[in-house]
């Protein structure tokens, strides 16, 4: 092999390299934007109404009451209306209402994990970004077993809704027992 072959293999090598850093800083960049976008509820997109629950009222927290503490009021007063709203008579669907409480509770669990992950460094954060991620595949998966050839599609719908509310709500709790205090 000639030496301008040499060097242009090693320059191409070194061009790789920072190709793949730069791509991979702007993937990390890109990933935390949208943990924060998601942390906001996503409102405002193509018809979505605000993610709020019947009664649910946007309180200013203690400024010495830490994120855990915060959380942890949060998702207390978020159980407590879903169980209002489940108990509704008349007005919405069960299906619409199902619906509104599994994003709710998904946007609450987005906004805990950004909080937990902006705690976290190296290896811890990628760890755990690898583990919501595999939680939300099972989460889907787990989901779609509710989902039968036995059931009307109302039926199965509310099912597969309930189940993956029953996941993220657990997730929820699991995710902030991570958060420092």
């Amino acid at each position: 092999m000639n030496r301008k072959a040499a060097v242009g293999i090693v320059l191409l090598m070194i061009f790789c390299v920072l190709s793949s850093l730069f791509f991979r800083l702007y993937l990390r960049e890109q990933l935390r934007r949208y943990d924060e976008r998601g942390a906001q509820g996503r409102q405002g997109e193509e018809g979505t109404a605000p993610l709020m629950l019947s009664g649910e009222e946007t309180r200013e927290s203690d400024p010495r009451e830490s994120p855990k503490k915060r959380f942890q009021r949060e998702l207390f007063e978020l159980d407590r209306e879903t169980e209002e709203l489940l108990s509704q008579k008349g007005g919405t669907s069960l299906r619409e209402r199902r619906q509104r409480i599994s994003e709710i509770w998904d946007a609450k669990m987005r906004q805990i994990a950004s909080d937990v992950s902006g705690e976290l460094y190296g290896k811890e954060r990628e760890d755990f970004q690898i583990e919501q991620s595999r939680f939300l595949l099972e989460r889907a998966q787990d989901a779609k077993k509710e989902l039968s050839e036995k059931k009307s599609g109302s039926t199965e719908n509310i099912d597969y809704l309930k189940k993956y509310t029953e996941l993220t709500r657990e997730r929820c709790y699991e995710i902030l027992d991570k958060l420092s205090d």
